[in-house]
C-alpha cells in the first residue's frame, strides 16, 4: 500500500471509514491536523469532494485532498 518511506512517515495512520453513516461523519474522525488514506473503494472521490465542499460552506473544519496515490487508487484528506 505504500512504497517508500516518506509515504509512511507522511500519513501517520490510517483512521477508519465509518460503515453505514456519512462521509462528514467519517471525515470528523480525523483529528485537528492529521492526514488519512483511504481507498477509493471506501469512499468515492466526487462525493468526498461534494462533502468538503458542503462542509466548507457551512463554516466547518477545513478539509483538503492532499494527494492521490498509486494512479487514483487511494487518496489523502488532511484536516486543518
Amino acid at each position: 500500500m505504500v512504497n517508500s518511506k516518506s509515504d509512511k512517515e507522511k500519513v501517520s495512520k490510517k483512521f477508519p471509514v465509518v460503515k453505514k453513516a456519512s462521509i462528514p461523519a467519517t471525515l470528523k474522525l480525523i483529528p485537528h491536523g492529521q492526514t488519512a488514506r483511504y481507498s477509493c473503494r471506501d469512499m468515492l472521490l466526487s462525493s468526498v469532494y461534494s462533502t468538503i465542499s458542503r462542509m466548507r460552506q457551512k463554516g466547518d473544519t477545513d478539509y483538503s485532498v492532499t494527494a492521490l496515490i498509486n494512479g487514483g487508487e487511494e487518496f489523502e484528506i488532511t484536516r486543518k
